[in-house]
């Protein structure tokens, strides 16, 4: 029995495999994600138990920064050929330093916006930004230019509302950014064809206020925006809000204010 019970442990669950899928659709995943998705947010001995016998297999492994300090999990080059064998595309394991600490804590909280944006039946579709750099080069015939062209947002998803699908840009942003950088994303992601609307989700009131300014900016003065054929609206939300509230979570723009419960109802 105990040979068993041995034999099992040591075999593939379905949640083995979707930790996988979460880890490799991202490139990594914190602790605090897998254990919030797959054990309700609990530290216990099953939880312990699973990753290190997913490390014994070899299919993950620690992300540790320059610090030592350990920031997640990653495919090995076994668990990304192994995921790719069930048929799942996946981003390239992340390969973080202490240097890239705002990006890897940005890369970090969209995971967990994803687990958020999953909930809701009437969200149909999501793709993280590696499957959407994808789609997009094929879409518009060459890769993302830093200065002109279109803009990859950083995830993209599609609600069915009761009159229609909608396909919407999510963009994160946690650290105060330049004039000109917000101009210029702002510009972009006004005019783009690619998606029907734009959920901006901050790290702070102060951030969003000044996005919420340069929006009314980019509209009034910007030339290429003011007399374009397109003006995708723009809704923003906390990001403390939608990780803690989800369904509940506040979204406000172009004079109306919802829920993620009541757009994806």
């Amino acid at each position: 029995m105990e040979q068993i019970k041995e034999k099992r442990r040591w075999q593939l669950m379905d949640r083995d495999r979707a930790i996988l899928r979460q880890i490799g659709e991202h490139g990594f995943s914190s602790a605090q994600w897998i254990r919030e998705q797959f054990w309700d947010g609990k530290v216990n001995c099953i939880y312990y138990r699973r990753l290190s016998i997913l490390r014994k297999m070899g299919l993950i492994e620690h992300l540790v920064g320059d610090s030592g300090k350990r920031l997640g999990y990653r495919l090995t080059k076994k668990g990304l050929n192994l995921l790719r064998s069930f048929g799942c595309e996946s981003a390239e394991p992340s390969e973080y330093r202490a240097s890239y600490r705002t990006t890897f804590n940005h890369d970090n909280y969209l995971v967990g916006l994803a687990a958020v944006f999953r909930q809701f039946s009437g969200i149909v579709e999501y793709w993280p930004e590696h499957q959407v750099r994808q789609r997009l080069a094929l879409s518009h015939g060459y890769k993302e230019r830093k200065r002109d062209g279109y803009k990859v947002p950083d995830a993209l998803f599609t609600v069915q509302t009761k009159q229609r699908r909608l396909r919407v840009a999510l963009e994160l942003e946690i650290a105060p950014k330049a004039k000109a950088y917000y101009r210029r994303i702002l510009r972009q992601l006004s005019k783009s064809n690619d998606f029907d609307m734009v959920f901006l989700v901050v790290a702070d009131a102060n951030t969003l206020e000044r996005l919420v300014a340069e929006l009314a900016w980019v509209r009034a003065n910007d030339p290429i925006v003011k007399f374009a054929k397109r003006d995708n609206g723009f809704y923003f939300a906390l990001l403390s809000d939608v990780l803690t509230n989800k369904g509940h979570a506040s979204f406000r723009g172009e004079g109306a204010a919802f829920t993620l419960a009541q757009l994806a109802a």
